[in-house]
């Protein structure tokens, strides 16, 4: 069996609406609504440059399934491409492109193969004129696919064996569990290699026997997708086994910035320090459009007057003028108040009295009963879900409660030392 080269990737969301800043920022909005295009035709563009054997996506081609018109056309374009250099395209649909919404007129190029949903199919990879690898696929057939498609894979051959399945492994992954899998299932399949989409962080589940591996998105899509996306190059060889390389190729990059002003004597002193932080940022940001986030935090005597003025607003304006002529861009997204006052929460909380009341009903969510959580979670979304905005909103995690709890314990003795 002949050594070959191939690229992963998954999740191109390639009509990404971006509502939030694109309504905000016209220049912003049309870098971001191009972004997702741009980095697909970048991984296009390297995947002919490193001559790739075929290249296999798993999933989420589309944002939604009614894709717009330059989606498809811009998708054909990238396919057209890698077709004219002899390079085939293995397809297996996902969530948000399920072949029950797949349409269009445009003509697919004859070496694309699009895997169907009724069944796992495998194709054989040629390569002058030789079979080097059998890449398996099975595709959504509807969107929500709570079925363990996984279970479905059966190897035919001795050629290396490659999977391709959008689905979620293992819990917790911060995504809807479609397709859900344990790492069990996936190795006991007796594959080489699956290339999984639907997670929209890259991460190696596990390195061989079988190397089971998550490409992520090729462009983040919103603030909380954080970090360098891109794809995956790998290279098989009898004597190696595969070779994994995470290979950036986003447009815009969101990051967030955690600022200590602890030490931080006066409000004047605050603007200085988190210049010195975003461009320390800039600095490791490859040279990519940059949107970020804030989270200034720490115990100081300036809290009050931090929450009484309009800091965030005039400090966002004001750090928003002075990045405005930079190319890339940079661009502040928010900023999170997280400061509290100069007490001693030990203290307090081992005397008996009102304040250690307060903090030790507080503590009660930080303990993470699970059924407290629950409860807790049930009584924060009942507050927004006849909103028509809260459609939009992720569901709260643990993490997010206990986030929540910590500023709320803070604020409300801020509250009681400030009336005191």
């Amino acid at each position: 069996m002949d050594d070959f080269k191939f690229i992963h990737c998954s999740d191109l969301h390639l009509d990404a609406p971006f509502a939030g800043i694109s309504s905000s920022n016209d220049e912003i909005g049309k870098i971001l609504r191009d972004a997702p295009y741009k980095s697909y035709f970048n991984m296009v563009a390297q995947a002919v440059e490193d001559k790739v054997d075929f290249v296999v996506i798993a999933g989420d081609i589309f944002n939604t399934a009614d894709k717009s018109i330059r989606a498809q056309y811009n998708f054909y374009r990238g396919l057209k491409h890698l077709s004219d250099n002899d390079i085939p395209v293995f397809i297996a649909h996902g969530n948000h492109d399920p072949l029950n919404s797949w349409s269009t007129k445009m003509k697919i190029p004859e070496n694309v193969i699009g895997f169907d949903a009724d069944n796992v199919y495998s194709r054989q990879v040629i390569v002058k004129g030789k079979p080097v690898a059998r890449v398996y696929g099975i595709s959504y057939g509807t969107r929500d696919i709570k079925e363990n498609l996984a279970l479905k894979f059966k190897r035919e051959d001795e050629l290396p064996a490659i999977a391709v399945l959008h689905c979620n492994v293992g819990e917790n992954t911060g995504h809807e569990p479609y397709a859900p899998a344990t790492v069990d299932d996936i190795v006991n399949r007796g594959f080489d290699y699956w290339a999984l989409g639907h997670v929209h962080s890259y991460k190696i589940i596990r390195k061989e026997n079988p190397t089971i591996v998550y490409s992520g998105n090729i462009q983040a899509i919103k603030s909380s997708e954080r970090g360098p996306k891109g794809y995956c190059l790998v290279d098989y060889s009898r004597q190696l086994g595969f070779n994994v390389e995470f290979k950036p190729i986003d447009m815009v990059r969101y990051e967030s910035i955690r600022i200590d002003i602890t030490s931080c004597k006066s409000i004047e002193e605050i603007p200085d320090e988190i210049t010195g932080h975003i461009e320390d940022l800039i600095g490791k940001s490859d040279n990519r459009h940059l949107i970020f986030s804030l989270d200034i935090y720490g115990q100081t005597n300036l809290n009050t007057e931090l929450r009484r003025r309009d800091f965030i607003q005039s400090i966002s304006e004001d750090l928003r003028d002075q990045y405005a002529s930079r190319d890339p861009i940079v661009w502040v997204d928010k900023i999170n108040l997280s400061t509290n006052g100069e007490f001693d929460i030990e203290s307090f909380r081992s005397e008996k009295s009102f304040v250690s009341d307060v903090i030790s009903a507080y503590d009660a969510i930080s303990s993470e009963d699970p059924e407290y959580l629950r409860l807790i979670r049930a009584e924060l979304e009942a507050l927004y879900k006849d909103w028509p905005g809260g459609a939009f909103l992720d569901p709260l995690s643990n993490e997010d409660i206990m986030k929540l709890s910590l500023i709320a314990r803070n604020r409300t003795l801020e509250k009681i030392f400030t009336d005191a």
